[in-house]
């Protein structure tokens, strides 16, 4: 494919992307504005705390027997999804690069392919869970 054929169907695809993100987002907006007004810019650092507490560090999912599974899930499409980003904006900027993190960035390399290959075994063990065994919840 010729280079020029190429940043079309580039483009073309992070338009459609765009779009449909911000599609998203207005019916996201849109069904929250049904519900009643609520201050939320309070108790500022509670609310951080309570970001990192429950976000980051997935604390009420740990609670959970199955939580440590959820908790690698989490992490591993994070890995994935940090090197996919960097290999999107490599698109639009070639010199673009993490290297400059040194090892770390190894780090996330190699484990992105890690989490790629858990990712993958944890869909197909929940698969076979659910339509095999026919287990539930």
């Amino acid at each position: 494919m010729n280079l020029r054929l190429r940043a079309i169907t580039f483009a073309i695809f992070v338009l459609v992307i765009v779009y449909l993100t911000l599609l998203a987002i207005y019916k996201l907006l849109k069904w929250a504005s049904y519900g009643k007004p609520e201050n939320r810019t309070d108790r500022i650092g509670e609310r951080i705390k309570g970001l990192f507490k429950y976000t980051i560090a997935q604390k009420r999912v740990l609670r959970n027997p199955a939580g440590l599974w959820h908790f690698l899930l989490f992490y591993s499409f994070l890995l994935v999804i940090t090197v996919s980003m960097e290999e999107f904006i490599k698109e639009i900027i070639p010199t673009f690069s993490l290297r400059f993190l040194g090892v770390i960035y190894a780090v996330f390399r190699i484990g992105a392919d890690y989490a790629g290959i858990f990712i993958l075994s944890a869909i197909i063990a929940h698969f076979f869970r659910r339509k095999v065994l026919k287990q539930v919840r």
